[in-house]
């Protein structure tokens, strides 16, 4: 994982500063190099060359970047190096072909990059690095673009070819890793954050995004539609890549038009007659510890996230049984919480006892504004939950113990529909698809929804499902599928009066169906949020977080399953449980309260409430929310919306930081 920058300008610029400046604003992201290179189109001619922040052994070969600002161009890259897969010199980026016709930046890890490069090596192309970027490159040139379809892993790239005097800008199948663009004043601009692009455009090149504050404040909606707060600044779709004539000036319709996709999510599924479930349980096991395997390549060391829960458990016990050495894990304890999940977390160290090496962090509540000023500045847009720096608190003592990778279990929910928003929907495939024994079965054997509801309450929702009765049992589904965006709790407290409009357009954009979820869970909706979070908080360490259950081939198989696999009795994830059991204790495996990220919200917010009112009496004036009627019903909100308070809090904090540049 690393960080890269770009621009195109059809008239040639003479000064460098601009991507050097706009470089080191992502530095964190890759402390171990940094490189560039700048290209005269009209000359054909292109300079290599190093930064202050280069090993010696390249500053002694190549001219440095501060010694040649002036040098005339109309393309550049900017590159900062994580090395995490070949750590010598040899994996410096911009990275050349052999005959110099091609130059490459590359943000992200090809974790099949060994069976790649046997692939082309039998081909007839050789290698003079073990990277996976040069793997990345030479795929390209046998396979053009298409090399996109062989890896396997994230990535975001950026690749001039000589030959075609073509630029290609491309993303990973599900976006984790980012890749911003913008177009001003003639010249197209790309970076892995946007920090860079408004260093390079000027901060005021673009306005905010009304619609994504109002989104946010009101639903909590984030990276809908690959939009940013910012107007004119988005990312570059998912599984896609795009081509720029440099003949010829940078447009947004030339970008939307030579917009490629290269993978799409599974539009049908099989029935249990097409496959048996221990067939299904086969392949999935299969496929998963082959997840975890490939994630567990690295050059530099690799550690384990160990939350209790099933999804991280199940990885580490998989890794436990197949991997050759020892390995460390990290879990977070919450000592004298209801929810704290270290002691499932232990019972999974007390099974793989040899295996693991066991490690604990305790946060405290003071801990977020210690770093807040920083955190705000990096993760540049509004965030969902204060417990985001949680994460980060215990990826900053892995990184001081000298990992640079952690596995995670990210996804899990995701791809085996383990949120309870699912429910619902599954009940309804079930009944479309005629499983009627197994709607029936999960309706009446899921406890952890209505744990005293009576039967006869169930049977009614039983009878207004055979009769398609929707509107009658909506009441006890989640807001997120049928009340289409939930109450809008956010108008008495903004400012615009025609914020009606805008909600009631907005209620009718969610899914319809349980595939449509499933979908928009894992791409629009969450996950790209839960990318875009994840990777601003844990680049800013640095460190890279790996996730196995985002394995393309695991969501090209599991959203082919029949829906009775993913639940049953009641049960969800129940093709990882029965896969996993055998590797697991028990209360692990069969624990019915999911309870995610422990956070005691309301003492974090009574703590918090002191500072965070020194924040709005400082905020000056915020043209999206009234802080003073705000600030005034901190209680109130905290009783009856604690994440709408959230979201006030933090959209003030990010304006202020961000906007106005000012340090909390």
């Amino acid at each position: 994982m690393c960080g890269l920058v770009g621009y195109f300008k059809p008239k040639t610029g003479e000064n460098l500063n601009e991507l050097y400046h706009a470089t080191s604003l992502i530095s964190h992201r890759g402390p171990d190099d940094e490189g560039y290179a700048a290209f005269n189109l009209d000359a054909r001619h292109t300079i290599a060359l190093c930064g202050p922040d280069s090993p010696e052994i390249l500053k002694a070969s190549m001219p440095d970047i501060t010694q040649h600002m002036d040098y005339p161009h109309q393309l550049a890259f900017g590159f900062r190096r994580f090395s995490i897969v070949d750590l010598s010199e040899k994996g410096h980026q911009p990275f050349w072909s052999q005959d110099r016709s091609v130059c490459l930046t590359f943000n992200g890890e090809v974790y099949n990059y060994v069976e790649i490069r046997q692939e082309l090596k039998a081909l007839g192309y050789s290698f003079t690095t073990s990277s996976d970027t040069e793997v990345l490159l030479v795929g390209y040139q046998a396979w053009g673009l298409d090399i996109l379809k062989h890896c396997n892993g994230p990535l975001a790239l950026a690749i001039y070819d000589q030959t075609k005097n073509k630029l290609f800008l491309a993303r990973d199948r599900i976006g984790k890793n980012p890749l911003y663009y913008a177009i001003h004043q003639g010249a197209l601009y790309w970076a892995s954050e946007i920090k860079a692009i408004l260093s390079m455009t000027g901060r005021s090149a673009f306005t905010t995004n009304e619609q994504a504050v109002y989104d946010y404040l009101n639903f909590g909606w984030r990276d809908l539609d690959n939009t940013t707060f910012w107007e004119g600044i988005n990312t570059l779709p998912a599984a896609s890549w795009t081509s720029i004539d440099l003949s010829k000036p940078p447009a947004h319709q030339h970008l939307s038009e030579n917009l490629t996709s290269y993978w799409k999510f599974p539009s049908s599924r099989l029935s249990s007659r097409d496959i048996s479930f221990r067939e299904a349980m086969t392949q999935f096991s299969s496929l998963f510890s082959d997840a975890v395997r490939i994630r567990s390549r690295a050059d530099a060391k690799v550690a384990f996230s160990l939350s209790g829960g099933m999804d991280s458990s199940s990885i580490v016990a998989t890794a436990a049984n197949i991997l050759p050495t020892r390995f460390r894990t990290y879990s977070i304890k919450f000592p004298g919480q209801p929810y704290d999940e270290e002691p499932f977390a232990h019972k999974v160290y007390q099974r793989y006892p040899d295996m693991i090496d066991y490690q604990t962090y305790t946060p405290g509540n003071e801990d977020f504004w210690q770093v807040a000023d920083d955190f705000i500045w990096q993760q540049e847009e509004p965030f969902h939950w204060p417990d985001t720096e949680l994460f980060r608190a215990y990826l900053r003592k892995a990184r001081k113990d000298d990992y640079k990778v952690v596995i995670v279990g990210g996804g899990g929910d995701e791809l085996l529909a383990g949120y309870q928003d699912y429910f619902f929907p599954l009940l309804m495939l079930l009944r479309d698809r005629n499983a009627l024994f197994s709607m029936t079965a999960n309706l009446f054997l899921r406890t952890s929804i209505w744990p005293k509801y009576c039967i006869r309450k169930r049977l009614r929702i039983l009878k207004d499902l055979f009769l398609h009765r929707q509107d009658s049992f909506q009441k006890a589904i989640p807001p997120s599928f049928f009340n289409r965006g939930g109450q809008s709790v956010a108008i008495p407290y903004l400012k615009d009066t025609q914020i009606m409009d805008r909600i009631r357009d907005r209620r009718n954009e969610l899914f319809k169906n349980f595939d449509e979820m499933l979908v928009g869970y894992m791409s629009n909706w969450l996950m790209q949020y839960w990318q875009r979070n994840t990777d601003k908080s844990h680049f800013s360490v640095p460190i890279e977080s790996r996730r196995p259950f985002l394995d393309y081939r695991l969501i090209d198989f599991m959203f082919t399953l029949p829906p009775e696999y993913i639940m049953h009795n009641g049960w969800t994830k129940y093709i990882l449980r029965k896969s996993i059991h055998p590797y697991l204790p028990k209360e692990v495996t069969w624990r019915r309260q999911k309870q995610g990220m422990p956070f005691n919200t309301q003492s974090w917010f009574t703590h918090a409430k002191p500072i965070v009112q020194r924040h709005l009496e400082t905020a000056g004036d915020n043209p999206f929310l009234n802080v003073s009627t705000f600030a005034e019903d901190y209680d109130l909100l905290l009783e009856k919306n604690a994440p709408f308070l959230w979201r006030g809090i933090n959209l003030v904090l990010w304006w202020k930081r961000v906007i106005m540049q000012t340090h909390l």
